[in-house]
């Protein structure tokens, strides 16, 4: 995509103001139109049923969703340049395994940047179109179907073919962009975990030294945010302006959380058996050790009668206590590089767009009342 819009010159390659640009543009495409055809149309505030002005799901998906999905562009690449440069940088791989890793790295940069997958992509927004085109809604009079008859029958504004043959495509493109790109991240642990990666039992993250990956937030944290939005939205325009009850969606809500956690934590699972296999071969070697220690300390201490030296103040005393916590780290060792500071962030990030629908069902006076009554 960027490709194309540097060939339109609408953005330029290593341009800070790039990001910027980028989301004024698809704004302008995705929400203007619209705007400017319903001020012609009468739509905008009056009219029917369903105004212009009034339909928030589609202001909070253009004006909202969309740049923030287009930002998270920028935080997820730094965030992934992050991690795969830890590996590095915390001697993580043994010298014999750095050309594959690099391998693994010009992998995944062709595979983000695959016209393949993005042809793909705009095949299936294509045959997308004419479902959600099927499926649509026509109840009541809106502004994408002004007059609706009895039957449900109507003839679609030119604002609506807008939004279903532009708005909507790009939006999907984007959506369905990401969803590709979290498969290149999930693909790109799976690789790295094949690699005899160099764990330290002894480290202090609890998880062999690659504790950081677990660090929160997670980087697709703003996208799963974004969807969360988008969905919050979309149900709160179902219960207001089709009477639906927000007790039909706790289903759909709680699968979108458990997904979100999913999304996040799904490609930090790869690292189990490397991390187990790590922390069972750190008991066996330095319970060897320690019982080696131990045995070389009684001969000395206890069964040998030739010692001349102090026992106050002697180093080997200090030793034998050095042991305990060493080995103490290896077995609170977990065999997963994250927390439940990382699922709690998870599942904070997946939630909070999700709170403000409570105002459908409790008035914000008594949702004060009981937030309040919680805190105090």
């Amino acid at each position: 995509m960027d490709r194309i819009l540097i060939f339109l010159r609408i953005i330029k390659s290593g341009d800070p103001k790039s990001m910027m640009r980028k989301m004024i543009f698809f704004v302008v495409i995705t929400w203007l139109p619209l705007l400017i055809l319903n001020l012609m149309a009468g739509s905008f505030l009056g009219k029917v049923d369903i105004p212009f002005a009034y339909d928030f799901p589609i202001h909070v998906r253009f004006l909202l969703v969309l740049p923030m999905l287009l930002m998270a562009e920028r935080i997820v690449d730094r965030r992934v340049k992050l991690v795969v440069n830890q590996f590095e940088t915390a001697q993580l791989l043994h010298e014999e395994d750095r050309p594959q890793f690099e391998r693994i790295k010009k992998i995944t940069d062709r595979m983000v940047e695959s016209a393949w997958a993005e042809t793909i992509i705009m095949v299936l927004i294509i045959g997308n179109l004419l479902f959600r085109w099927v499926t649509f809604d026509r109840t009541v009079s809106s502004w994408q179907f002004p007059n609706v008859d009895e039957g449900g029958n109507s003839s679609a504004s030119i604002a609506a073919w807008w939004l279903l043959t532009v708005s909507m495509s790009i939006f999907q493109f984007l959506i369905i962009r990401w969803l590709w790109r979290w498969i290149i991240w999930f693909r790109l642990h799976l690789m790295i975990s094949k690699i005899n990666l160099n764990l330290s039992p002894t480290h202090p993250d609890k998880a062999g030294g690659i504790g950081f990956l677990g660090e929160p937030p997670a980087p697709f944290s703003m996208v799963t945010m974004s969807f969360g939005i988008v969905i919050s939205a979309a149900i709160a325009g179902k219960v207001i302006f089709f009477d639906n009850k927000l007790e039909s969606f706790y289903v759909i809500m709680g699968v979108f959380v458990l997904l979100c956690i999913v999304i996040n934590i799904a490609p930090l699972l790869i690292y189990f058996k490397p991390l187990r296999i790590t922390r069972i071969k750190g008991i066996f070697e330095y319970s060897a050790l320690v019982q080696k220690h131990h045995l070389e300390f009684k001969d000395k201490w206890f069964l040998s009668n030739k010692t001349s030296e102090l026992l106050i103040g002697n180093p080997d005393i200090s030793s034998m206590c050095d042991f305990t916590p060493v080995y103490e780290s290896i077995e609170q060792m977990t065999p997963f590089p994250f927390d439940l500071k990382t699922m709690l962030a998870t599942v904070a990030a997946s939630l909070v767009p999700l709170l403000p629908l409570a105002v459908l069902v409790m008035p914000i006076a008594d949702l004060l009342k009981l937030l309040l009554g919680l805190v105090f």
